[in-house]
């Protein structure tokens, strides 16, 4: 909790996500949350509530990891991630804004109730 709440933002550009548990943890405590538009993110993250950094389908060239050659992940948008990296620090008060919807989208998205 120290560490995420001692950040500007955190980020995640990841080509390919399950649940995403620390995007989750760090959107929960109100951090601007930087992370690929693409994988299992996407059942709890918009952009109104997030920065979504878009995504290209791409076959994997070398096994990496779970990811086999042939299968597809998401390259993220690296010139698009590095904007909203200056954004959260040039606007602090659109950002902050951001981080509020990011706590209020996991707190009714995936609490007890919602997912029991």
């Amino acid at each position: 909790m120290k560490l995420i709440a001692s950040a500007d933002c955190y980020v995640s550009l990841h080509r390919a996500e399950g649940f995403g548990y620390t995007i989750a943890e760090a959107m929960y405590y109100s951090m601007r949350v930087i992370a690929s538009d693409y994988s299992g993110n996407l059942e709890y993250m918009t952009a109104r509530d997030s920065f979504l950094v878009p995504c290209v389908e791409t076959f994997v060239k070398e096994a990496d990891g779970p990811f086999q050659r042939g299968s597809i992940w998401g390259e993220p948008n690296l010139d698009v991630a590095i904007g909203y990296m200056r954004d959260v620090v040039s606007n602090r008060a659109k950002a902050k804004e951001i981080g509020k919807r990011g706590h209020a989208a996991v707190s009714k998205k995936l609490n007890t109730r919602a997912i029991w």
